[in-house]
């Protein structure tokens, strides 16, 4: 009886990486523009990259896994 070996649903470190790097970025950009920080807008901006890059690592994981499920 083979073992099927997929991570199916199963999240990946740079995944994690990415999405705890947008929360600390958003928490602090929130920080920035409470205190009148002038560099609020990089720090929002950071917060978007991240985010598109967690959501980009995601759908190339998951279009792997479907390529492979094939």
């Amino acid at each position: 009886m083979a073992k099927n070996n997929t991570k199916k649903g199963k999240i990946s470190g740079r995944e994690i990486l990415w999405i705890c790097f947008s929360i600390l970025c958003f928490i602090w950009s929130i920080h920035a523009t409470i205190v009148g920080n002038q560099d609020k807008f990089i720090i929002y901006g950071f917060t978007v990259l991240s985010v598109l890059m967690y959501l980009w690592r995601r759908n190339l994981r998951k279009s792997e896994q479907d390529d492979k499920d094939q």
